[in-house]
């Protein structure tokens, strides 16, 4: 008798177990809908997110459109990295704003505004900052006509100093500065205005100088380092279009 309830309480300490572990791996397994595809490129799309027919999405704001390997996010037009359904969030190739920068002899002013209102997204104010590379200059971040953040990078050398490497962990205001970002930012650009300085050796001591050139970014951090993802040096953003940031 005593052999026998044993062996019935055995059998349901296993059926809880089994139980616990299939609602376990329930929780922490996401893929796309039944019949949907569950990748672009060799970045995974799990639901709430899908592409091509309805069924396969929650709503406009989820669709990923597919162009060449690479995921879109439909509805606002900017390129995803990766999604991580059970942290609720979204990493995205963000622009980075160009001020007073030359190109095929014409200087341009690159401002593209990301615009996320209405969507279910917020730029993450825990995990990106802004950063911005230049000398003498002062640039805001501008959400809804608002200026919500700024940061000043300042340069008492010539071009030469400012053109060693610079680790954007190190960014404290000479030659590039980082700040943090407001809460629930849904939509900004960024303006940028110049100060002089005296100094005859400065970068802005000539109005054509190709060295006027600033940038400006939201973008990811990584918590482990206090560094930056995939960007450590201040001069990446002189070569590349896109940083990566987070979305909540």
């Amino acid at each position: 008798m005593v052999l026998q309830f044993g062996f019935h309480v055995m059998l349901i300490v296993s059926a809880i177990h089994t139980l616990a572990s299939a609602q376990y791996e329930n929780k922490n397994s996401h893929t796309a809908q039944p019949g949907c595809n569950s990748t672009c490129g060799r970045v995974s799309i799990p639901f709430p997110f899908g592409m091509n027919e309805p069924k396969c999405y929650a709503d406009q704001w989820f669709q990923i459109e597919c162009r060449n390997h690479t995921p879109y996010l439909k509805s606002i037009g900017v390129e995803v990295s990766s999604i991580d359904v059970s942290e609720g969030t979204i990493v995205i190739k963000n622009l980075i704003h160009r001020w007073k920068c030359k190109h095929n002899n014409a200087t341009t002013n690159q401002k593209q505004v990301v615009n996320l209102s209405g969507s279910p997204f917020v730029y993450s104010q825990e995990n990106n900052v802004f950063v911005s590379v230049g000398c003498n200059e002062i640039s805001f971040l501008v959400s809804n006509g608002t200026q919500v953040s700024s940061c000043v990078s300042i340069c008492n050398g010539d071009k030469d100093d400012f053109d060693r490497i610079i680790h954007i962990g190190n960014c404290n205001g000479q030659y590039c500065c980082v700040t943090s970002l407001p809460s629930y930012i849904s939509e900004f650009n960024v303006t940028t205005e110049s100060f002089g300085i005296n100094n005859s050796n400065h970068r802005h001591a000539s109005a054509s100088s190709d060295d006027e050139c600033s940038y400006a970014a939201i973008m990811i951090k990584q918590y482990s380092s206090g560094y930056y993802t995939g960007y450590s040096w201040a001069q990446d953003l002189t070569v590349l279009e896109t940083v990566l940031a987070l979305l909540e």
